[in-house]
């Protein structure tokens, strides 16, 4: 929910539109209940997810890409050589793991480093982070929330950091009819 209202309140101020922060589950009951909505922003890689989320309702579905941050990127530049690093993602994103350790792999210029996924839904997060043999621990911040302050405390564990790449959310403000 908070990065849904922080993307939100970026793209409202950007546009000079007001923009709804809401998370799938939101939204589907949103238009279960009969929203006014007719436009949906939605992270790149969860648009067919948002769009099936949504059958028979005139709600245009628009990616808008993420990439990683300036500081993210130099987080990723910081792992050494033979690293292990393990990607904990939400389950909607374990289709798409492939693409995120390609990216990844672009990211982090150490030679050597293996990355291994795991869904936030396969174990409880305080024992999958205290039994990990991994280097470095990479979340998404929708799960910060769920770890527990004592263990988000250790060196090992980034939590990804995204922004939304300008170029994709120019082409979605003229997809959206949004004039400024």
């Amino acid at each position: 929910k908070t990065v849904a209202l922080s993307r939100a309140a970026e793209v409202s101020q950007l546009w000079q539109v007001p923009v709804v922060g809401l998370t799938l589950r939101e939204l589907k009951s949103a238009a279960r209940k009969g929203t006014q909505l007719r436009k949906v922003l939605t992270n790149h890689l969860l648009r067919d997810l948002v769009q099936s989320s949504l059958p028979g309702k005139k709600i245009e579905v628009i990616a808008v890409e993420a990439r990683y941050s300036d500081q993210m990127i130099k987080e990723l530049s910081q792992i050494r050589s033979n690293s292990s690093v393990l990607r904990v993602l939400p389950p909607d994103f374990l289709p798409y793991a492939r693409f995120i350790r390609a990216q990844l792999q672009k990211r982090i210029k150490a030679s050597g480093v293996e990355i291994s996924f795991v869904s936030v839904a396969d174990r409880p997060f305080e024992k999958l982070l205290k039994g990990s043999m991994h280097d470095h621990i990479i979340i998404d911040p929708t799960l910060v929330s769920e770890i527990p302050q004592k263990v988000r405390k250790g060196r090992h564990i980034l939590v990804l950091r995204m922004q939304l790449d300008p170029k994709s959310l120019e082409a979605a403000r003229i997809r959206a009819g949004v004039i400024v």
